[in-house]
């Protein structure tokens, strides 16, 4: 990667603070000690370069290298991640887990690494399956059903 690919201006030095502040406002004070301590530098590097998508690495000292694809790569698994959780956790029973949105996630993760342009790819709006309406209706207490329609 030649230097004339990479930004690491000002403007991406405060993107990348406050990402990562964002993450764990409660741990702001042990996270502004250690920015001070290792003083990272961060560089953002093209979605594309020598046939590479994936760049998300840490070199000598301070350096860390990204993209925007890894970003919303990144972002897009921490959300397929808590469907799945979520999913799992609000089933009555194994056999009731909807997995429908989690698959969604996990095929726009998919879309974002494999695609040329990684910000076009669209995230798919909330799927409503047969299964969501099941388990909604299995999770309420008995004066709280009502009946919906199971067909299309």
């Amino acid at each position: 990667m030649t230097q004339d690919d990479i930004r690491d201006d000002d403007d991406v030095q405060q993107a990348a603070r406050n990402v990562l502040m964002g993450c764990a406002p409660e741990r702001k004070t042990a996270l502004d000690d250690m920015w001070q301590e290792l003083n990272p530098k961060f560089q953002l590097a093209p979605d594309l370069h020598q046939g590479e998508r994936i760049i998300m690495d840490a070199g000598a000292y301070r350096y860390v290298r990204f993209n925007h694809r890894v970003m919303r790569a990144f972002w897009i698994a921490g959300y397929a991640a808590w469907e799945g959780y979520r999913a799992v956790a609000d089933a009555p029973s194994f056999d009731a887990v909807d997995l429908g949105r989690f698959r969604d996630l996990l095929e726009a993760f998919e879309s974002v690494i494999s695609s040329d342009n990684p910000e076009l790819e669209p995230l798919r709006p909330v799927s409503r399956s047969r299964g969501n309406i099941l388990t909604r209706r299995a999770t309420r207490r008995p004066e709280q059903q009502v009946s919906l329609p199971l067909s299309p």
